[in-house]
């Protein structure tokens, strides 16, 4: 996952998209995590992130004056499919170890 950063928050945030995962850090220091569900002129609306079992649909507000600093996850479609390939490649080695071990007993 790539990250991507931008010290001019009013720009960067208009080049967010609904559905992007963002941190940001507001004028007051708060550093926030979440999934944006909204973008108008003048507030991002998100999504808190908790992943797991205690998950919450925590729903909140930042006016885009009070952004300080925006940075986006971009996934790095090269390194997602290599490790796809990977855990094929290891699956298979698994499968033809498990057969040739069975066979071999006999």
């Amino acid at each position: 996952m790539r990250t991507m950063e931008s010290p001019e928050p009013e720009m960067a945030v208009h080049q967010l998209e609904v559905g992007d995962n963002v941190k940001v850090i507001t004028a007051d220091g708060r550093k926030l995590r979440f999934k944006v569900l909204a973008i108008d002129d003048e507030q991002v609306t998100g999504e808190v992130i908790k992943p797991g079992p205690l998950a919450t649909d925590e729903r909140f507000s930042v006016p885009i004056a009070d952004i300080r600093l925006v940075s986006r996850a971009e996934i790095d479609g090269i390194k997602t499919a290599g490790a796809a390939v990977a855990g094929g490649v290891l699956l298979a080695a698994a499968a033809f170890a498990i057969f040739f071990l069975t066979w071999s007993m006999y």
